[in-house]
């Protein structure tokens, strides 16, 4: 289990739902939809918007930082990575 915080929430998420990744290994991506957040946790975002994967999960949700600093889910289907 790892301790995760979120929008200010601690709570714990089972390890092998989660891979870290690091400032070397985090990537970008951009939207491909406008899409506002379901619940507490989710990012809402707009298409066309930059934002930088900061966990990859097995369920296909992923960690995301805005570059306002928000930080929450995103589902991996709605944004595209960047080529660099």
């Amino acid at each position: 289990m790892w301790l995760v915080e979120l929008d200010g929430k601690v709570g714990r998420a089972p390890a092998n739902y989660l891979e870290e990744l690091d400032d070397a290994n985090a990537f970008e991506v951009i939207a491909l939809v406008n899409n506002e957040a379901q619940q507490n946790g989710d990012l809402s975002y707009r298409k066309g918007e930059s934002m930088k994967i900061l966990k990859i999960q097995e369920n296909d949700w992923w960690i995301g930082e805005k570059e306002n600093g928000d930080v929450g889910f995103l589902k991996c289907i709605y944004v595209r990575e960047v080529a660099q």
